[in-house]
């Protein structure tokens, strides 16, 4: 009992120490969350632009996710006058090369609700310090958000231009090429429905034309718009019409870029002879689209005219040809845009030397990124080896794309912020061509929208950074040698190689139906467009795309074959054997199938003409004869073309030829027959002779 209590006493003890510490342990709150942080855009006024001697006055954009932002600080700071385009770039990319930056001003901000945003103005005063002795230049600008009660801050990134309000400094040109494209893409011409989405309420090519009117920009069009507007005729979208009719009465320069935007350097690269043709376009063109264009008889009868298309009444169609489809009035003749930095000195004499002499006036010209010169500073002009070209400054050009895009927050301080970067790319390339023109070049593959465009335009020259330039005054402006290093991309031109050796493939299978354009228009045109220059962008999409038209290539060239045939068993001399042509084209096949046996025991006819309908099987009745002797003989079975290219591959029919069964069967029966003749004349005349026996005895016994 003492020893049980003594124990109790001791656990009772241990209770009352560790109790204190056992309590503290379950009262301690567990540490909260962090507060949210939120994202913040920092963006000066007037596109970065500011008189030297003026207040600053700069919007920050906090915006939250899901959780709430509690209220913090916001400070303004400025760094030391940067010295050139790549020191901007290296400060707007990654917050380097301006040493240490100084607070101009500091001020709180309020807190935001989750999915809610709330713009904080900044205004530094004239006569502020590190603000007020500031010389002309470029400058970074950081703001910076703090909280007590958040783990980390946010930051953002700009610049200011400060001018000098009295300088008389020359205003550089600037001139502007903008690509009217769709973007990547490989299924040869628009359809109705894209067409209109394109050229509809918020679309590209509406926002392109919109963004551009009354600018004085370069025009690169993808002669595949045009072209599949006018080749839909009467059912062309509305939308879509409009939009071609606008295009066309724009006064600005414009030339065709080549079919599908195709990367000029890639075909270089590949060594051919001469740029790829754009495709025969008659295949995408439906006479009952063209039923109410009357056909004009031509002035002189040819030897053999070609007869009309005829709609589905009947009635003659002029339908338009190839060239009309792909017009595109007043562009400039011999005139390239190979992709940003893969085309050097090569490729340039190469596209001189495939240009056209149509027109005198227009001497072979390429534009090219700065991208793929040597030395700085870049202006527009230049030549290679005595051929033309005009050179597009690519920080000045990435700067621009960046300002253009779509901006779907509920304030327009996002584009702001492009906007006053772009105004820092203006000031630096105005400064390194020293008057001389400059070009802006706008990415194919960048995202447009009209405010957008508008707005980078009217930031380029509504201010006195920068003067419009047309084509004629770039061109006149002086031509210094250059030197492009850049060559065109493997990979592009393996593609291309590889694109083309399955064209030369269906090339020779398209003899097998009535009009191998059908399969070849299409084919050229998504060559064309799988090496578009857009697809550079999305290097991983490209590859999906690609092989999936080598599957379409594979699925074509075994859509048209001989069925695997099944053993026959030959038991007379003379008897078809059925063979089954398969066709999963959408179009009808002419074929030639030949047949040809290993063995003398069987007379085989040796070609048929066959035209098979489109997704069934045809049944092709082979004549055979055997001749002397049984055994087994293997057909081999091969469809030709019209021009003798094999279709499909060689099947082969195993024969039992069992042919003296049916001359065995035949003696059988004679026997048989004779056999089954003479019981019976045998038995008629047994019959006759009782008959007659009996009639005697009869006449014996009467007489008696």
């Amino acid at each position: 009992m003492a020893t049980r209590a003594t124990l109790a006493a001791l656990l009772a003890l241990l209770l009352i120490v560790l109790s204190p510490g056992i309590a503290g342990w379950a009262a301690t709150p567990s540490p909260s969350a962090p507060a949210a942080v939120p994202t913040i855009v920092l963006a000066p006024s007037d596109r970065g632009l500011v008189d030297s001697g003026d207040e600053l006055t700069a919007s920050v954009v906090l915006r939250a996710d899901d959780e709430a932002v509690e209220p913090g600080d916001l400070t303004l700071a400025i760094g030391d006058e940067l010295a050139s385009s790549a020191a901007l770039a290296d400060w707007l990319e990654s917050g380097t090369g301006v040493g240490e930056t100084r607070t101009l001003q500091s001020r709180s901000a309020p807190g935001v609700e989750p999915d809610a945003a709330e713009a904080v103005t900044i205004e530094v005063a004239a006569d502020a310090a590190d603000w007020d002795d500031l010389a002309p230049g470029v400058y970074p600008l950081a703001a910076t958000w703090t909280s007590a009660t958040a783990s980390e801050g946010a930051s953002s990134r700009s610049v200011v231009v400060v001018n000098d309000p009295d300088s008389d400094a020359a205003v550089p040109q600037t001139g502007l090429l903008v690509p009217i494209t769709t973007g990547p893409r490989a299924d040869g011409l628009i359809d109705a429905d894209e067409l209109a989405q394109l050229t509809g309420e918020g679309g590209r090519l509406l926002a392109l034309l919109d963004g551009i009117a009354g600018s004085t920009a370069v025009l690169a069009i993808d002669p595949v718009i045009p072209a599949s507007i006018r080749a839909l005729g009467t059912a062309a979208p509305p939308s879509a019409t409009a939009w071609l009719e606008r295009l066309e009465r724009l006064p600005n320069t414009r030339f065709a870029l080549q079919f599908g935007d195709a990367d000029v350097a890639a075909q270089i690269g590949a060594g051919l002879p001469e740029l790829l043709e754009a495709p025969d376009l008659s295949y995408a063109l439906s006479p009952a689209d063209f039923a109410d264009q009357p056909v004009e008889q031509p002035t002189t009868p040819s030897p053999a005219p070609t007869p009309p298309a005829e709609d589905e009444d009947g009635d003659a169609v002029e339908l338009p040809t190839t060239a009309e489809l792909l017009e595109i009035p007043g562009a400039r003749a011999s005139t390239y845009w190979p992709a940003a930095g893969l085309a050097g000195d090569a490729v340039v004499a190469a596209l001189a030397e495939d240009a056209v002499d149509d027109d005198p006036d227009a001497a072979p010209l390429t534009f090219l990124s700065s991208e793929a010169i040597e030395g700085t500073p870049v202006t527009a002009g230049g030549t290679i080896d005595g051929h033309r070209i005009l050179i597009s400054d690519a920080a000045l050009s990435a700067a621009f794309a960046a300002s253009v895009a779509p901006v779907d927050e509920a304030t327009d301080e996002p584009r702001a912020a492009a906007l006053a970067a772009l105004s820092g790319f203006v000031s630096f390339a105005g400064s390194a061509a020293d008057g001389e023109p400059v070009l802006i070049a706008l990415d194919r593959t960048a995202e447009v929208s009209t405010p957008g465009l508008q707005a980078a335009i009217g930031s380029l020259y509504g201010s006195s950074s920068a003067s419009p330039a047309s084509l004629d005054e770039l061109l006149a402006a002086p031509a210094p040698a250059r030197v492009a290093t850049e060559s065109p991309d493997e990979a592009r031109v393996d593609a291309l190689e590889g694109l083309l050796a399955g064209e030369e493939q269906l090339e020779a299978f398209s003899a097998i139906i009535d009009d191998p354009n059908l399969m070849l228009g299409p084919e050229r045109a998504q060559i064309l467009q799988l090496i578009a220059t857009a697809w550079r962008g999305v290097p991983l999409e490209w590859d999906d795309a690609l092989a999936a038209h080598r599957d379409a290539t594979a699925a074509t060239l075994t859509a048209v074959e001989i069925q695997p045939p099944s053993t026959i068993q030959l038991v007379s001399t003379e008897s078809p054997i059925p063979v089954y042509v398969r066709n999963a084209l959408p179009w009808p096949v002419n074929v030639v199938l030949v047949a040809t046996p290993d063995s003398l025991r069987l007379d085989v006819e040796r070609s048929i003409e066959v035209r098979a309908d489109p997704g069934v099987n045809t049944r092709v009745q082979v004549p055979v004869r055997a001749r002397v002797g049984s055994g087994e003989v293997d057909i081999d079975l091969r469809l030709l073309s019209p021009t003798l290219e094999q279709i499909g591959p060689e099947r082969t029919v195993e024969v039992h030829v069992r042919a003296e069964w049916e001359r065995i069967g035949i003696v059988v029966l004679s026997l048989l027959v004779a056999g089954l003749l003479g019981v019976g004349v045998t038995r008629t005349i047994l019959r006759r002779r009782r008959a007659r026996a009996q009639t005697d005895a009869g006449t014996d016994a009467a007489d008696g």
